[in-house]
């Protein structure tokens, strides 16, 4: 018995759009339920963790407040230093 021939990773996102495009946001969440319903204990919580969308809230905070700590490094930066750099920023001691 021969296997079946691998997907391209182009057919292969074809043909899941296409599958997609054609399911109501119910089918979805069914899909994803009977999807849950295959996963092992140990896999329970990674499978949880993947249901975020790529650029998800979290995301958006965790950057945010990478940004903020770098804000806040520079505002507490002694002069000389280009007066371009400081608009914006928060003065010291507010």
């Amino acid at each position: 018995m021969s296997r079946a021939k691998n997907l391209t990773v182009k057919a292969f996102a074809e043909e899941l759009e296409a599958r997609l495009s054609a399911l109501t946001v119910e089918d979805l969440r069914q899909l994803v339920r009977d999807m849950a319903q295959e996963v092992t204990p140990p896999g329970r919580r990674p499978f949880l963790q993947r249901l975020h969308p790529r650029g998800s809230t979290a995301c958006h905070k965790r950057k945010m407040s990478q940004i903020q700590g770098g804000v806040a490094v520079l505002s507490r930066l002694e002069p000389p230093f280009p007066t371009w750099l400081c608009r914006g920023l928060p003065r010291r001691g507010t």
